[in-house]
């Protein structure tokens, strides 16, 4: 079962970020052109905006899940495997009850956020304040995930 969540995750979050990557790009040569044809969109920028934002988010948790986001690890390596793997999963534990802490007020901001206009498209702003939020929450199902699996991997060695 956490492998099917884990495979399913992965591909959303990395379709997800294609689609986003995709929209962010047209909107921004879609406002190129029609600002160089002298007829400029009022959306275009709005859009790639709410998609870079929107990627980041939910390229974090796919970053997390794969291990390439950055880390400071130098002094770790010198350590046992066993220790390595020990101080991971405290650090797993320190990032999931720091997002943990922030994720209640972020969703209440965001709610907050639905009768707040977007200049130009006029959306709730709502849309592009959850991204933090739903992004975080995929960050800690991720966390989560990696943790149980290092934990089973020291009970192993």
């Amino acid at each position: 079962m956490q492998e099917k969540t884990r495979t399913f995750l992965a591909s959303f979050e990395k379709w997800l970020s294609y689609f986003f990557i995709i929209v962010m790009t047209a909107a921004v040569l879609l406002q190129f052109f029609s600002r160089l044809l002298g007829h400029p969109l009022a959306w275009g920028e709005e859009v790639a905006r709410y998609s870079y934002v929107w990627l980041t988010f939910i390229g974090t948790a796919y970053v997390v899940m794969t291990k390439e986001h950055i880390q400071v690890n130098f002094f770790i390596f010198k350590l046992p495997r066993k220790a390595q793997r020990v101080i991971l999963i405290l650090e797993y534990i320190l990032m999931i009850l720091s997002v943990m802490y922030i994720l209640p007020s972020a969703f209440h901001h965001s709610i907050e956020q639905w009768k707040n206009l977007s200049p130009a498209m006029e959306l709730p702003t709502f849309f592009l304040y959850i991204s933090f939020p739903l992004g975080m929450s995929l960050v800690v199902i991720r966390l989560l995930q990696l943790l149980i699996s290092d934990a089973r991997s020291i009970k192993q060695h």
